[in-house]
């Protein structure tokens, strides 16, 4: 058994945690697939529920209530509905609405759980070994470490059968109160 984990595995999950946005999260997600092997088991499973939260503008939120689904593709997960809550500040800006949907993925969906890969020894010392030598580390792990509780998945769609929570700003109490009682 090699003593670290390969310095090609660490930059790919540096890489996630720092640009795992946009187009960019194809990509590394793809190399991760490929480095997968290096993986323990318990770092290619979730083993529990897992949250996602997003901030959806009115035409995905119609998307949403027409096809019962969004599209998805590979994406950050927690384990955690609190983190998850937490992530990006909360609720999400106003003209949006913050959804968080959860679920307990099948061992295939999941392309690494970081959350378990940060409780693995040989990855903090590998970490440690390596620190020098992986691009952008302190905007990466160094930056985010476990903090997120973070699992990748690869999910075709969001389901609203899959809507944990549902949150934004509303109208004021005198706005709501005309609407309500019709003056």
């Amino acid at each position: 058994m090699a003593e670290f984990y390969s310095l090609d595995l660490l930059q790919a999950v540096n890489d996630w945690q720092r640009k795992g946005v946009g187009v960019k999260k194809t990509r590394i997600a793809n190399r991760l697939i490929a480095l997968r092997d290096e993986l323990p088991e318990h770092a290619k499973k979730a083993n529990k529920k897992c949250y996602r939260r997003i901030a959806i503008a009115k035409a995905d939120l119609w998307k949403l209530a027409t096809n019962y689904a969004l599209e998805e593709t590979y994406s950050a997960w927690s384990i955690d509905f609190e983190v998850a809550a937490g992530i990006h500040g909360g609720v999400p800006a106003p003209g949006k609405h913050g959804f968080i949907f959860g679920f307990r993925p099948p061992n295939e969906a999941v392309i690494v759980n970081l959350h378990a890969l940060y409780k693995d020894t040989k990855f903090k010392r590998s970490c440690r070994h390596f620190k020098d030598r992986i691009a952008g580390y302190r905007d990466g792990i160094g930056k985010f470490g476990d903090t997120e509780m973070e699992v990748i998945l690869k999910v075709d769609s969001l389901s609203v059968m899959m809507v944990h929570a549902i949150g934004g700003f509303s109208s004021g109490k005198e706005e709501l109160a005309a609407l309500y009682y019709g003056h």
